[in-house]
Protein backbone atom coordinates (compact mmCIF):
# COMPACT_ATOMS: atom_id res chain seq x y z
CA UNK A 1 0.00 0.00 0.00
CA UNK A 2 1.14 3.53 -0.75
CA UNK A 3 0.93 6.08 2.03
CA UNK A 4 -0.68 9.51 1.59
CA UNK A 5 2.75 11.09 1.22
CA UNK A 6 3.70 8.74 -1.64
CA UNK A 7 0.42 9.51 -3.39
CA UNK A 8 1.21 13.22 -3.08
CA UNK A 9 4.67 12.69 -4.58
CA UNK A 10 3.17 10.90 -7.57
CA UNK A 11 0.64 13.69 -8.08
CA UNK A 12 3.36 16.36 -8.03
CA UNK A 13 5.33 14.41 -10.64
CA UNK A 14 2.23 14.18 -12.81
CA UNK A 15 2.28 10.40 -12.42
CA UNK A 16 -0.67 8.12 -11.92
CA UNK A 17 -0.63 5.86 -8.89
CA UNK A 18 0.65 2.45 -10.04
CA UNK A 19 -1.67 -0.51 -9.67
CA UNK A 20 -0.92 -3.21 -7.11
CA UNK A 21 -1.09 -6.58 -8.83
CA UNK A 22 -2.27 -9.57 -6.82
CA UNK A 23 -1.13 -13.11 -7.30
CA UNK A 24 2.03 -14.36 -8.94
CA UNK A 25 3.97 -13.18 -11.95
CA UNK A 26 1.54 -14.83 -14.37
CA UNK A 27 -0.90 -11.99 -13.77
CA UNK A 28 1.38 -9.71 -15.82
CA UNK A 29 0.00 -9.96 -19.35
CA UNK A 30 2.17 -9.07 -22.31
CA UNK A 31 0.50 -7.60 -25.35
CA UNK A 32 2.32 -6.89 -28.57
CA UNK A 33 0.83 -5.24 -31.63
CA UNK A 34 2.74 -5.03 -34.86
CA UNK A 35 1.93 -2.11 -37.10
CA UNK A 36 1.84 -2.48 -40.84
CA UNK A 37 2.62 1.05 -41.95
CA UNK A 38 4.72 3.89 -40.60
CA UNK A 39 4.12 6.48 -43.28
CA UNK A 40 1.69 8.30 -40.99
CA UNK A 41 -0.43 6.64 -38.33
CA UNK A 42 -2.10 7.32 -35.00
CA UNK A 43 -1.52 4.98 -32.06
CA UNK A 44 -3.52 4.94 -28.82
CA UNK A 45 -1.66 3.69 -25.74
CA UNK A 46 -3.61 2.52 -22.72
CA UNK A 47 -2.65 3.50 -19.18
CA UNK A 48 0.62 2.14 -17.82
CA UNK A 49 1.87 0.81 -21.13
CA UNK A 50 4.68 1.80 -23.45
CA UNK A 51 5.45 1.94 -27.15
CA UNK A 52 8.83 0.41 -27.91
CA UNK A 53 10.84 0.84 -31.06
CA UNK A 54 14.27 -0.29 -32.23
CA UNK A 55 15.31 2.41 -34.69
CA UNK A 56 18.15 1.01 -36.79
CA UNK A 57 20.90 2.89 -38.62
CA UNK A 58 19.47 4.66 -41.66
CA UNK A 59 15.94 4.63 -40.23
CA UNK A 60 14.01 7.56 -38.78
CA UNK A 61 11.05 7.55 -36.42
CA UNK A 62 8.92 10.65 -35.93
CA UNK A 63 6.67 10.92 -32.85
CA UNK A 64 4.11 13.57 -31.94
CA UNK A 65 1.96 13.56 -28.79
CA UNK A 66 -1.55 14.68 -29.76
CA UNK A 67 -3.51 13.73 -26.62
CA UNK A 68 -2.82 12.74 -23.03
CA UNK A 69 0.58 12.55 -21.31
CA UNK A 70 3.64 10.55 -22.29
CA UNK A 71 7.28 10.41 -21.26
CA UNK A 72 10.60 9.13 -22.58
CA UNK A 73 12.96 7.92 -19.85
CA UNK A 74 11.22 10.12 -17.29
CA UNK A 75 11.12 13.30 -19.43
CA UNK A 76 7.67 14.43 -20.60
CA UNK A 77 6.81 15.04 -24.25
CA UNK A 78 5.21 18.36 -25.22
CA UNK A 79 1.82 18.29 -26.91
CA UNK A 80 1.86 18.70 -30.71
CA UNK A 81 5.65 18.84 -30.93
CA UNK A 82 7.35 16.45 -33.34
CA UNK A 83 10.35 14.49 -32.09
CA UNK A 84 12.71 12.47 -34.25
CA UNK A 85 14.79 9.43 -33.35
CA UNK A 86 17.40 7.53 -35.31
CA UNK A 87 19.79 4.69 -34.53
CA UNK A 88 18.53 4.24 -30.97
CA UNK A 89 16.10 2.17 -28.93
CA UNK A 90 13.25 4.05 -27.27
CA UNK A 91 10.29 3.28 -25.00
CA UNK A 92 7.50 5.88 -24.78
CA UNK A 93 5.64 5.28 -21.53
CA UNK A 94 2.30 6.66 -20.34
CA UNK A 95 0.77 6.52 -16.86
CA UNK A 96 -2.62 7.87 -17.99
CA UNK A 97 -2.99 6.76 -21.59
CA UNK A 98 -2.23 8.86 -24.67
CA UNK A 99 -2.50 9.19 -28.42
CA UNK A 100 0.66 9.38 -30.54
CA UNK A 101 1.11 10.29 -34.18
CA UNK A 102 3.83 8.11 -35.74
CA UNK A 103 5.77 8.79 -38.95
CA UNK A 104 9.03 7.81 -40.58
CA UNK A 105 10.56 4.79 -42.29
CA UNK A 106 11.28 2.60 -39.27
CA UNK A 107 10.50 -1.09 -39.84
CA UNK A 108 7.02 -1.95 -38.56
CA UNK A 109 8.32 -5.21 -37.07
CA UNK A 110 10.39 -3.22 -34.57
CA UNK A 111 7.50 -1.11 -33.29
CA UNK A 112 5.20 -2.67 -30.69
CA UNK A 113 3.19 -1.90 -27.57
CA UNK A 114 3.69 -3.62 -24.20
CA UNK A 115 2.03 -3.32 -20.80
CA UNK A 116 4.71 -5.40 -19.10
CA UNK A 117 7.13 -2.75 -17.83
CA UNK A 118 9.27 -2.27 -14.70
CA UNK A 119 8.04 1.31 -14.23
CA UNK A 120 6.12 0.49 -11.05
CA UNK A 121 9.34 -0.77 -9.45
CA UNK A 122 11.18 2.34 -10.63
CA UNK A 123 8.61 4.80 -9.29
CA UNK A 124 8.52 2.97 -5.95
CA UNK A 125 12.32 3.26 -5.82
CA UNK A 126 11.98 6.95 -6.64
CA UNK A 127 9.59 7.46 -3.72
CA UNK A 128 11.98 5.74 -1.31
CA UNK A 129 14.75 8.07 -2.49
CA UNK A 130 12.41 11.04 -2.02
CA UNK A 131 11.91 10.06 1.61
CA UNK A 132 15.68 10.08 2.08
CA UNK A 133 15.90 13.52 0.47
CA UNK A 134 13.28 14.96 2.82
CA UNK A 135 15.20 13.68 5.86
CA UNK A 136 18.51 14.97 4.45
CA UNK A 137 17.09 18.43 3.74
CA UNK A 138 15.60 18.70 7.23
CA UNK A 139 18.88 17.67 8.89
CA UNK A 140 21.32 19.34 6.52
CA UNK A 141 22.82 15.96 5.57
CA UNK A 142 23.76 14.25 2.32
CA UNK A 143 20.88 12.99 0.21
CA UNK A 144 20.84 9.49 -1.32
CA UNK A 145 23.93 8.55 -3.28
CA UNK A 146 22.71 5.94 -5.71
CA UNK A 147 24.99 3.63 -7.72
CA UNK A 148 23.35 1.71 -10.58
CA UNK A 149 25.26 -1.39 -11.70
CA UNK A 150 24.74 -4.38 -13.96
CA UNK A 151 25.97 -6.08 -17.14
CA UNK A 152 25.94 -4.52 -20.59
CA UNK A 153 22.46 -3.69 -21.91
CA UNK A 154 20.61 -4.04 -18.62
CA UNK A 155 18.84 -0.63 -18.52
CA UNK A 156 21.43 1.03 -16.23
CA UNK A 157 21.50 4.35 -18.08
CA UNK A 158 17.73 4.25 -18.64
CA UNK A 159 17.06 3.74 -14.93
CA UNK A 160 19.54 6.48 -14.01
CA UNK A 161 17.86 8.94 -16.36
CA UNK A 162 14.37 8.05 -15.12
CA UNK A 163 15.28 8.47 -11.44
CA UNK A 164 17.12 11.73 -12.16
CA UNK A 165 14.27 13.17 -14.24
CA UNK A 166 11.64 12.23 -11.63
CA UNK A 167 13.69 13.96 -8.93
CA UNK A 168 14.09 17.08 -11.07
CA UNK A 169 10.36 17.20 -11.78
CA UNK A 170 9.84 17.53 -8.02
CA UNK A 171 12.10 20.62 -8.01
CA UNK A 172 15.10 18.70 -6.72
CA UNK A 173 18.60 19.35 -8.08
CA UNK A 174 20.23 15.91 -8.26
CA UNK A 175 23.75 15.40 -9.57
CA UNK A 176 23.80 13.00 -12.52
CA UNK A 177 27.16 11.23 -12.78
CA UNK A 178 28.10 9.19 -15.83
CA UNK A 179 30.93 6.79 -14.99
CA UNK A 180 30.41 4.77 -18.18
CA UNK A 181 33.47 6.09 -20.02
CA UNK A 182 33.23 3.59 -22.91
CA UNK A 183 29.85 5.01 -23.96
CA UNK A 184 30.02 8.59 -22.62
CA UNK A 185 26.28 9.27 -22.72
CA UNK A 186 26.81 12.68 -21.11
CA UNK A 187 29.48 14.82 -22.67
CA UNK A 188 31.65 12.71 -24.96
CA UNK A 189 32.76 9.08 -25.44
CA UNK A 190 35.89 8.22 -23.50
CA UNK A 191 34.96 10.60 -20.65
CA UNK A 192 33.47 10.45 -17.21
CA UNK A 193 31.13 13.32 -16.43
CA UNK A 194 28.93 14.99 -13.84
CA UNK A 195 26.08 17.40 -14.46
CA UNK A 196 23.64 19.09 -12.02
CA UNK A 197 20.09 18.59 -13.28
CA UNK A 198 17.15 20.94 -12.80
CA UNK A 199 13.58 20.81 -14.05
CA UNK A 200 13.89 23.83 -16.31
CA UNK A 201 16.75 22.37 -18.34
CA UNK A 202 15.68 18.84 -19.27
CA UNK A 203 13.98 18.02 -22.57
CA UNK A 204 13.57 15.16 -25.03
CA UNK A 205 15.85 16.56 -27.74
CA UNK A 206 18.88 17.24 -25.56
CA UNK A 207 18.27 15.15 -22.45
CA UNK A 208 20.62 16.49 -19.77
CA UNK A 209 23.00 17.99 -22.34
CA UNK A 210 21.65 21.52 -21.91
CA UNK A 211 23.66 21.75 -18.69
CA UNK A 212 27.41 22.34 -18.65
CA UNK A 213 29.00 19.03 -17.61
CA UNK A 214 32.20 18.56 -15.68
CA UNK A 215 34.35 16.24 -17.81
CA UNK A 216 37.52 14.24 -17.32
CA UNK A 217 39.05 12.54 -20.34
CA UNK A 218 40.12 8.91 -20.19
CA UNK A 219 41.01 8.88 -23.89
CA UNK A 220 39.80 5.34 -24.44
CA UNK A 221 36.50 3.55 -25.04
CA UNK A 222 37.52 0.44 -23.11
CA UNK A 223 38.67 -0.08 -19.53
CA UNK A 224 41.20 -2.85 -18.97
CA UNK A 225 43.88 -3.75 -16.46
CA UNK A 226 46.28 -1.42 -18.32
CA UNK A 227 44.27 1.77 -17.71
CA UNK A 228 42.13 0.97 -14.66
CA UNK A 229 44.47 2.95 -12.37
CA UNK A 230 44.06 6.00 -14.58
CA UNK A 231 40.29 5.50 -14.64
CA UNK A 232 40.06 5.24 -10.86
CA UNK A 233 42.24 8.34 -10.40
CA UNK A 234 39.89 10.34 -12.65
CA UNK A 235 36.87 9.01 -10.72
CA UNK A 236 38.49 10.23 -7.51
CA UNK A 237 39.07 13.69 -9.03
CA UNK A 238 35.46 13.84 -10.17
CA UNK A 239 34.16 12.78 -6.75
CA UNK A 240 36.25 15.47 -5.02
CA UNK A 241 34.99 18.20 -7.36
CA UNK A 242 31.39 17.11 -6.85
CA UNK A 243 31.79 17.15 -3.09
CA UNK A 244 33.21 20.68 -3.22
CA UNK A 245 30.08 21.83 -5.04
CA UNK A 246 27.67 20.01 -2.75
CA UNK A 247 29.35 21.42 0.35
CA UNK A 248 28.25 24.89 -0.80
CA UNK A 249 24.70 24.02 -1.93
CA UNK A 250 22.30 22.59 0.65
CA UNK A 251 19.53 21.83 -1.86
CA UNK A 252 21.83 19.94 -4.22
CA UNK A 253 23.44 18.13 -1.30
CA UNK A 254 20.05 16.91 -0.08
CA UNK A 255 18.98 15.98 -3.63
CA UNK A 256 21.83 13.49 -3.80
CA UNK A 257 23.77 11.82 -6.60
CA UNK A 258 22.64 9.27 -9.18
CA UNK A 259 25.46 7.36 -10.90
CA UNK A 260 25.37 5.37 -14.12
CA UNK A 261 28.22 2.86 -14.48
CA UNK A 262 29.81 0.70 -17.15
CA UNK A 263 28.85 -2.94 -17.74
CA UNK A 264 30.86 -5.98 -18.70
CA UNK A 265 30.76 -8.74 -21.30
CA UNK A 266 33.26 -11.35 -20.02
CA UNK A 267 34.82 -12.68 -16.80
CA UNK A 268 37.75 -10.25 -16.86
CA UNK A 269 35.31 -7.36 -17.30
CA UNK A 270 33.30 -8.62 -14.32
CA UNK A 271 36.39 -8.62 -12.08
CA UNK A 272 37.30 -5.09 -13.24
CA UNK A 273 33.76 -3.94 -12.48
CA UNK A 274 33.95 -5.33 -8.93
CA UNK A 275 37.16 -3.33 -8.37
CA UNK A 276 35.47 -0.22 -9.71
CA UNK A 277 32.33 -0.70 -7.59
CA UNK A 278 34.41 -0.84 -4.42
CA UNK A 279 36.15 2.36 -5.53
CA UNK A 280 32.85 4.09 -6.36
CA UNK A 281 31.37 3.24 -2.97
CA UNK A 282 34.47 4.55 -1.23
CA UNK A 283 35.03 7.89 -3.00
CA UNK A 284 31.35 8.84 -3.46
CA UNK A 285 30.16 7.55 -0.05
CA UNK A 286 27.49 5.50 -1.80
CA UNK A 287 24.59 4.38 0.40
CA UNK A 288 22.25 2.77 -2.19
CA UNK A 289 23.30 0.26 -4.85
CA UNK A 290 20.73 -0.75 -7.48
CA UNK A 291 21.59 -4.00 -9.28
CA UNK A 292 19.83 -4.36 -12.62
CA UNK A 293 18.56 -7.92 -12.80
CA UNK A 294 21.78 -9.86 -12.17
CA UNK A 295 21.59 -12.38 -9.32
CA UNK A 296 25.30 -13.18 -9.18
CA UNK A 297 26.31 -9.54 -8.85
CA UNK A 298 23.51 -8.90 -6.34
CA UNK A 299 24.67 -11.79 -4.17
CA UNK A 300 28.31 -10.66 -4.35
CA UNK A 301 27.52 -7.06 -3.39
CA UNK A 302 25.14 -8.14 -0.62
CA UNK A 303 27.94 -10.23 0.88
CA UNK A 304 30.42 -7.36 0.53
CA UNK A 305 28.33 -4.47 1.81
CA UNK A 306 25.44 -6.10 3.65
CA UNK A 307 27.34 -6.57 6.90
CA UNK A 308 28.40 -2.90 7.12
CA UNK A 309 24.87 -1.57 7.39
CA UNK A 310 25.89 1.62 5.55
CA UNK A 311 24.98 0.46 2.03
CA UNK A 312 21.59 -0.82 0.91
CA UNK A 313 21.71 -3.22 -2.04
CA UNK A 314 18.51 -3.60 -4.10
CA UNK A 315 17.86 -5.93 -7.03
CA UNK A 316 15.69 -4.24 -9.68
CA UNK A 317 14.16 -5.81 -12.80
CA UNK A 318 15.08 -4.49 -16.22
CA UNK A 319 12.73 -3.95 -19.12
CA UNK A 320 11.79 -6.88 -21.33
CA UNK A 321 12.32 -4.62 -24.32
CA UNK A 322 16.07 -4.21 -23.78
CA UNK A 323 18.08 -4.90 -26.95
CA UNK A 324 21.45 -6.60 -26.75
CA UNK A 325 24.13 -4.77 -28.75
CA UNK A 326 27.19 -6.45 -30.22
CA UNK A 327 30.67 -4.88 -30.42
CA UNK A 328 30.09 -3.49 -33.93
CA UNK A 329 26.89 -1.77 -32.83
CA UNK A 330 28.62 -0.22 -29.83
CA UNK A 331 31.43 1.11 -32.03
CA UNK A 332 28.88 2.61 -34.42
CA UNK A 333 27.05 4.30 -31.53
CA UNK A 334 30.31 5.81 -30.27
CA UNK A 335 31.18 7.03 -33.78
CA UNK A 336 27.75 8.63 -34.18
CA UNK A 337 28.08 10.38 -30.82
CA UNK A 338 31.42 11.84 -31.89
CA UNK A 339 29.85 12.97 -35.17
CA UNK A 340 26.96 14.60 -33.32
CA UNK A 341 29.39 16.52 -31.14
CA UNK A 342 30.89 18.25 -34.18
CA UNK A 343 27.88 18.41 -36.53
CA UNK A 344 24.94 18.39 -34.14
CA UNK A 345 22.12 15.86 -33.68
CA UNK A 346 19.94 14.67 -36.51
CA UNK A 347 16.63 16.48 -36.99
CA UNK A 348 13.62 15.08 -38.85
CA UNK A 349 12.69 16.93 -42.08
CA UNK A 350 16.01 18.79 -42.08
CA UNK A 351 18.93 18.28 -44.46
CA UNK A 352 21.32 20.69 -42.73
CA UNK A 353 23.45 20.19 -39.66
CA UNK A 354 22.38 21.82 -36.39
CA UNK A 355 25.93 23.03 -35.70
CA UNK A 356 28.42 24.88 -37.89
CA UNK A 357 31.64 22.82 -37.83
CA UNK A 358 34.68 24.93 -38.51
CA UNK A 359 38.18 23.99 -39.66
CA UNK A 360 41.04 25.93 -38.16
CA UNK A 361 44.78 25.81 -38.81
CA UNK A 362 47.05 26.10 -35.78
CA UNK A 363 50.81 26.26 -35.38
CA UNK A 364 52.16 23.07 -33.86
CA UNK A 365 54.87 24.93 -31.99
CA UNK A 366 52.25 26.97 -30.11
CA UNK A 367 50.52 23.91 -28.66
CA UNK A 368 51.20 22.00 -25.48
CA UNK A 369 50.33 18.41 -26.36
CA UNK A 370 50.20 15.46 -23.98
CA UNK A 371 49.30 11.83 -24.15
CA UNK A 372 47.14 10.66 -21.31
CA UNK A 373 48.24 7.59 -19.36
CA UNK A 374 51.92 7.85 -20.23
CA UNK A 375 53.62 4.86 -21.82
CA UNK A 376 52.41 1.50 -20.62
CA UNK A 377 55.22 -0.91 -19.66
CA UNK A 378 54.60 -4.53 -18.78
CA UNK A 379 56.33 -5.98 -15.72
CA UNK A 380 58.76 -7.85 -17.98
CA UNK A 381 59.89 -4.64 -19.70
CA UNK A 382 60.68 -2.72 -16.50
CA UNK A 383 64.10 -2.56 -14.94
CA UNK A 384 64.80 -4.97 -12.08
CA UNK A 385 63.62 -3.39 -8.85
CA UNK A 386 61.63 -0.68 -10.62
CA UNK A 387 58.17 -0.62 -9.04
CA UNK A 388 57.24 2.88 -10.20
CA UNK A 389 54.14 3.46 -12.26
CA UNK A 390 53.29 6.27 -14.64
CA UNK A 391 49.87 4.96 -15.62
CA UNK A 392 48.13 8.13 -14.42
CA UNK A 393 50.68 10.65 -15.72
CA UNK A 394 50.45 13.03 -18.64
CA UNK A 395 53.39 12.51 -20.99
CA UNK A 396 54.69 15.37 -23.12
CA UNK A 397 53.94 14.48 -26.72
CA UNK A 398 56.19 15.04 -29.73
CA UNK A 399 53.91 15.78 -32.73
CA UNK A 400 53.95 13.15 -35.45
CA UNK A 401 51.85 12.05 -38.41
CA UNK A 402 50.31 9.36 -36.21
CA UNK A 403 48.16 12.05 -34.60
CA UNK A 404 46.03 12.40 -37.75
CA UNK A 405 42.35 11.57 -37.08
CA UNK A 406 42.91 11.66 -33.31
CA UNK A 407 40.44 13.20 -30.87
CA UNK A 408 42.11 15.74 -28.57
CA UNK A 409 40.64 17.18 -25.38
CA UNK A 410 41.15 20.90 -24.77
CA UNK A 411 41.99 21.55 -21.13
CA UNK A 412 40.74 24.59 -19.27
CA UNK A 413 44.15 25.51 -17.85
CA UNK A 414 47.29 26.19 -19.84
CA UNK A 415 50.33 24.19 -18.82
CA UNK A 416 53.82 25.02 -17.68
CA UNK A 417 56.78 22.77 -18.31
CA UNK A 418 57.20 20.16 -15.59
CA UNK A 419 53.69 20.54 -14.13
CA UNK A 420 51.95 17.63 -15.83
CA UNK A 421 50.74 16.18 -12.52
CA UNK A 422 49.17 19.46 -11.44
CA UNK A 423 47.59 19.80 -14.88
CA UNK A 424 45.95 16.38 -14.58
CA UNK A 425 44.73 16.91 -11.05
CA UNK A 426 43.21 20.37 -11.47
CA UNK A 427 42.13 20.73 -15.10
CA UNK A 428 38.92 19.34 -16.53
CA UNK A 429 37.95 19.35 -20.19
CA UNK A 430 36.66 22.48 -21.93
CA UNK A 431 35.88 20.77 -25.25
CA UNK A 432 37.21 18.56 -28.02
CA UNK A 433 38.83 19.00 -31.41
CA UNK A 434 39.44 16.56 -34.22
CA UNK A 435 42.89 16.52 -35.81
CA UNK A 436 42.18 16.35 -39.54
CA UNK A 437 45.69 16.90 -40.91
CA UNK A 438 49.28 17.50 -39.75
CA UNK A 439 52.08 19.15 -41.76
CA UNK A 440 55.34 18.86 -39.85
CA UNK A 441 57.35 20.82 -42.42
CA UNK A 442 54.96 23.78 -42.35
CA UNK A 443 54.49 23.48 -38.58
CA UNK A 444 50.69 23.43 -38.96
CA UNK A 445 47.87 21.28 -37.70
CA UNK A 446 44.35 21.38 -39.20
CA UNK A 447 41.59 20.87 -36.64
CA UNK A 448 37.81 20.59 -36.73
CA UNK A 449 35.77 22.50 -34.13
CA UNK A 450 31.98 22.26 -33.63
CA UNK A 451 31.59 26.02 -34.16
CA UNK A 452 33.57 29.00 -35.49
CA UNK A 453 35.90 30.89 -33.19
CA UNK A 454 39.52 31.09 -32.22
CA UNK A 455 41.00 28.80 -29.61
CA UNK A 456 42.76 30.50 -26.69
CA UNK A 457 46.51 31.01 -26.87
CA UNK A 458 48.82 28.50 -25.22
CA UNK A 459 46.13 25.85 -24.89
CA UNK A 460 46.81 22.32 -23.67
CA UNK A 461 45.67 19.35 -25.71
CA UNK A 462 45.40 15.81 -24.36
CA UNK A 463 45.41 12.94 -26.86
CA UNK A 464 44.28 9.41 -26.02
CA UNK A 465 43.74 6.29 -28.08
CA UNK A 466 40.52 7.47 -29.75
CA UNK A 467 40.38 8.00 -33.51
CA UNK A 468 37.62 9.31 -35.76
CA UNK A 469 37.46 9.20 -39.56
CA UNK A 470 35.05 11.73 -41.04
Amino acid sequence: MLCCRCKSVLAKCGLRRPKVWKGDIHHFHFQSHLFTSLTMSSRVLKAESELRCEVSEGEVLGVKLVKGACELFGIELFLNKEYSFHDENIALFTWYGCTLEISGNCSHEKLYESDKTPMVSYVNTHMQLEAKRDVALANGDNGPRVLIVGPNDSCKSTTARILTAYAARLDRSPMYVDLDAPQGLVGFPGCIAAVPVEKTGINIDDGFSTFMPLLYYLGNTSITTSNIDLYKSLVTLLANKIQQRLDNDADSRASGIIMNTMGWSDNSGYEILLQCINHYVSVFSVDVVLVMGHDRLYSSLTSTFGSTGNVTVVNLPHSGGVVKRDADTRRRVVRNRIKEYFYGPYRLRSTITTLSPHRQDLRLSSLNMYRIGGFQLSEGMRLIGDSSSNDTALTKLVPSLDLKNSIAAVLHASSDEGEQETLLEHSNVAGFIWIAHIDLEQDTITTLLPCPGLLPNNISLVVGAMKYID
